[in-house]
């Protein structure tokens, strides 16, 4: 499926409409995204540096680079096969959902302004569930979402840090 984007501020693709989305001229501006419910195996937004939203979930993607995309708030790529994810660049995310995926670890400890959290159904372990937590901000009213991973974790110090702890979806 071959789609002509012209100066689209957002586009949405769902329920299996797109099985590949690399970016293409014509996408460079796009600031929102939401491939959800589609099979794509690979997703290359490198050239779209003003997303702020995007959403890719319950897809089939093995890995993906959101390096270049650091105005991102909002990334929902739960429902993948991510084995690892580095969004050390992405200091602005609010929300970020990674729900069963494949990550045995991930490094939260640039990303400040989460508030919304969602790493549950991955193998992650004890372990990794305490450097995750350990490096999460301090939140008056963050949420997370952990049930369903190897391990548990120190919930403890989540709650000192004023998270509240959600177990599932």
């Amino acid at each position: 499926m071959k789609i002509w984007i012209g100066l689209l501020i957002a586009l949405m693709a769902t329920l299996g409409a797109c099985t590949s989305g690399n970016g293409k001229a014509g996408w460079d501006e796009l600031m929102g995204l939401s491939v959800r419910h589609n099979k794509l195996t690979e997703l290359d937004v490198s050239r779209n540096i003003e997303l702020n939203f995007w959403d890719a979930s319950s897809n089939k993607i093995n890995s993906l680079d959101v390096s270049i995309n650091t105005g991102l708030t909002y990334l929902d790529v739960g429902r993948n096969r991510l084995a690892n994810l580095d969004i050390s660049k992405n200091t602005k995310l609010t929300t970020l959902n990674l729900v069963s995926n494949r990550l045995t670890s991930l490094d939260v400890s640039r990303n400040r302004e989460l508030a919304l959290f969602g790493c549950n159904d991955n193998p992650l372990s004890h372990s990794a569930l305490n450097r995750i937590y350990n490096a999460l901000p301090d939140t008056d009213d963050g949420s997370i979402y952990i049930g369903h991973n190897l391990g548990t974790g120190n919930t403890s110090l989540l709650i000192r840090k004023g998270w509240k702890i959600k177990a599932g979806e």
